[in-house]
């Protein structure tokens, strides 16, 4: 999937160097992690999440970086939203929620790539964006065993 830059326009994230993967059909997601969904969210589907953003229903990157590929997924079951992270272990997937509550209209999820620039220095690892598109926007970054959600203004 080809990556560009772009000026988001979601509020505290607006920052010309925020990559952002271009919007495309959510790629097929490894088995182990639909049979999760399917035994553990009862009717869940993917939610894409307000376009404006950018946002994406299925998110690729290495959040604990151990150099496997992980994946985040924004979702609604039949009670509640979620953004999940599925961390790779092997062939097997370790689920980490994320964010729980509503992920609907004007809600957004994206990539933000290991060495951009946060707060004092780089990311360390890949990260996720989440927030409510032109409104609040959070980093949530992988470290000591959990994510950590830390205002993009921080």
């Amino acid at each position: 999937m080809k990556n560009l830059k772009t000026l988001l326009l979601c509020g505290l994230l607006a920052s010309p160097w925020m990559t952002v993967q271009a919007k495309s059909v959510a790629p097929e997601l490894p088995a182990a992690i639909s049979s999760y969904l399917d035994q553990n969210h009862t009717g869940w589907k993917l939610v894409e999440g307000d376009p404006i953003c950018h946002s994406q229903a299925v998110v690729k990157g290495d959040f604990d970086g151990n150099k496997q590929t992980d994946y985040a997924l924004m979702f609604q079951d039949k009670r509640d939203g979620y953004i999940v992270a599925f961390l790779a272990n092997g062939t097997n997937f370790k689920p980490v929620v994320v964010n729980k509550g509503y992920v609907g209209d004007g809600g957004f999820l994206v990539l933000a790539r290991k060495g951009e620039p946060y707060a004092p220095q780089p990311l360390k690892t890949d990260a996720l964006v989440s927030g409510g598109c032109e409104s609040s926007a959070f980093y949530h970054i992988y470290r000591a065993g959990k994510f950590s959600k830390i205002a993009a203004s921080d």
